[in-house]
């Protein structure tokens, strides 16, 4: 595993300095509520943030540090200060020094290189951390928080990890996703989640989280009919953390609506929850769901998971891409619109770095430096300029320069 991730951040930053070249050589890329191109993008990432896809909305950090989005918008959620649609990039207002981003259900994250949170979108429940319960059309700093290293959205609440190992949420806790026992049931200001310390990332699903621990150790929380939160029962919810026992050495962590994935040391695959539509890449039979992780047989190589709402994603140590899960709108890539069990591979685009997964769509960065979308595409998602759905990747022209996510501190080569 050593040799793998030194091999893609070479690899990535080869492909930055060739973007930045091109860059350089051909003017700063066009700003403004116009198409981006991601034509001489350079992507890596060792650890998730360069790119994210949401409910019906897609985020990108540009190498210059601003932030372009595009995508369904009704509730703000694209930053551009209106609530029209996009169908091709623009610009997020405002944000500049940007290190990261996370997209929620119609809500959007990002920290600055400051270590700042902000936020923007719906806020119906304080999602986007601001006390008027109003929609942020632009982005507003999220009060209280300071060093952030990692975010995740939900669906109506979000998660921030700071770099001293501690984890704060906002927004709904009606399932109980904040992980901390409160009268309310929603929180405008970031509350400390105080079970938990030595976190390294955090990532959330529709109403639950869950936190991967320095030591490699995965702990989860809120709701748990599916048994997403990996506990062994399947309650109502879990209002505190709890550790998933069965995980060791974790590297990645993915959440989906109702369940997660995650990476062993040795690249093997875990996954459990919600299973109806085969996002465990497993068969179960007539159990709809498990509620420990159970290893993704046959499966090996893995460097990095993701998740979308029913479907999943694995990147293997050899760039290929696999998919398996719900598929109405192609959102696998495989070209075909049928449920998948097991893991399928997405052929039509090779290299990958990473991949992303939304509602009903899904993102890729490659190691050429593009990025790829596919899947449901009525809003305007895959950044196309069209809202014609697609069942296979294909390259998102426009942007330029996409930036390089920094490499984790906490993976040690």
């Amino acid at each position: 595993m050593v040799r793998v991730w030194m091999l893609v951040l070479i690899v990535a930053l080869l492909a930055v300095a060739s973007a930045e070249a091109n860059t350089k050589r051909g003017g700063s890329p066009s700003v403004g509520a116009t198409a981006l191109a991601v034509a001489d993008v350079a992507v890596a990432l060792t650890q998730p943030g360069a790119f994210a896809a949401g409910g019906h909305h897609s985020l990108v950090v540009l190498h210059d540090g601003t932030v372009w989005a595009w995508g369904r918008n009704h509730h703000g959620q694209l930053g551009d200060g209106t609530t029209e649609n996009r169908t091709v990039p623009v610009q997020v207002a405002g944000l500049t020094n940007v290190r990261s981003v996370a997209a929620g259900g119609a809500h959007s994250l990002a920290i600055l290189e400051d270590g700042s949170v902000w936020a923007w979108g719906r806020n119906t429940s304080f999602e986007a951390g601001d006390e008027s319960r109003e929609d942020q059309l632009a982005p507003v700093r999220v009060p209280g928080l300071a060093g952030a290293r990692s975010i995740a959205a939900g669906d109506f609440f979000s998660v921030a990890a700071l770099e001293d190992g501690s984890v704060w949420t906002w927004g709904s806790n009606a399932g109980g996703q904040l992980g901390v026992v409160m009268l309310d049931i929603r929180m405008s200001m970031p509350v400390q989640v105080e079970e938990l310390s030595g976190v390294r990332s955090v990532a959330a699903g529709e109403i639950f989280a869950l936190a991967l621990l320095e030591d490699g150790t995965v702990w989860g929380w809120g709701r748990n009919q599916s048994g997403q939160v990996g506990s062994g029962d399947s309650t109502v919810q879990h209002d505190r953390p709890v550790e998933i026992v069965g995980l060791s050495e974790v590297l990645s962590i993915a959440a989906g609506s109702e369940h997660a994935l995650a990476v062993g040391g040795d690249g093997s695959v875990w996954a459990w929850g919600f299973n109806e539509h085969g996002q465990l890449g497993m068969e179960t039979g007539d159990e709809w769901r498990l509620t420990t992780p159970t290893h993704l047989a046959g499966f090996e190589g893995a460097l990095s998971v993701a998740a979308g709402a029913d479907h999943s994603f694995a990147v293997t140590a050899d760039g290929r891409l696999w998919a398996w899960g719900r598929h109405d709108f192609g959102r696998l890539g495989d070209g075909s619109r049928e449920h998948r069990f097991a893991p399928v591979e997405v052929s039509a685009v090779s290299g990958v770095l990473a991949a992303a997964g939304g509602s009903i769509h899904s993102v890729a960065v490659t190691e050429d430096g593009s990025l790829w979308a596919w899947g449901d595409n009525r809003h305007g998602q895959l950044g196309d300029g069209s809202t014609e759905s697609r069942p296979t990747p294909a390259r998102v022209e426009g942007l330029g320069g996409v930036r390089l996510a920094a490499a984790d501190p906490t993976v040690h080569f």
